[in-house]
């Protein structure tokens, strides 16, 4: 009878190639979600559609706009009119109920449709205080519009708008715009963040505005 013969031993080289290949496609991966996320907090349109009904839910998208810069849109249609939709909205002591990130609010009239708003904002990023000229706009064709530009030290670029327009008959189409800039994060995560957390914001004002319009 032969001997049995015994296993040969791997070198070290081959037994270390599956740890190897696990590492390299952990590594692959990462790099695969990073780009992803980076194109997602990047790219932007010239040509954002927005949605026709209120049966299309929320959209969020960056948009380059007339000026060369990157802002982010988000859009839904409401089912109530575009004068009862701003009615409730440029109501300032409503503000704290309507969006979800405003934990205190003090407004004060000026001239010309200008109004000084002072309110602690919690954003994905942090609290922080702003102190806002708000100006609002009719828009010729019907609907209105509220704009700002209120720079702080975190955010050294700080604009946005609330615009709203008529959509079909006890129908609004409401835009919220925003363009910031934070000071210590860079900006392909702060748009990132953004997409997600505007689209939440805005359908819950969707639904608060429904909720108004249908008090006494």
């Amino acid at each position: 009878m032969s001997e049995p013969t015994a296993a040969t031993p791997r070198s070290p080289s081959t037994a270390r190639r599956p740890a190897l290949r696990f590492v390299v496609g952990v590594l692959l991966g990462c790099g695969v979600l990073f780009g992803w996320y980076y194109i997602r907090g990047t790219w932007a349109t010239k040509n954002p559609t927005y949605p026709s009904s209120p049966e299309d839910g929320v959209t969020s998208v960056i948009v380059l706009n007339e000026d060369g810069d990157k802002e982010i849109r988000t859009a839904v249609v409401i089912p109530v009119s575009v004068e009862n939709a701003w009615k409730i909205l440029s109501n300032y002591d409503e503000w704290e109920r309507l969006f979800t990130t405003i934990r205190a609010s003090k407004t004060e009239e000026l001239d010309n449709n200008r109004y000084h708003v002072v309110s602690e904002v919690m954003t994905p990023l942090g609290t922080i205080k702003l102190e806002t000229i708000v100006t609002h706009e009719k828009i010729p064709g019907g609907g209105y519009r509220a704009w700002w530009d209120a720079p702080t030290d975190e955010l050294p670029l700080n604009r946005g708008s609330i615009r709203v327009t008529p959509q079909g008959p006890e129908q609004t189409l409401l835009v919220y715009t925003v363009l910031k800039q934070y000071r210590q994060y860079p900006q392909f995560v702060v748009y990132n963040t953004l997409l997600g957390h505007q689209k939440d914001l805005v359908g819950t004002l969707r639904e608060r505005i429904i909720e108004a319009a249908g008090e006494p």
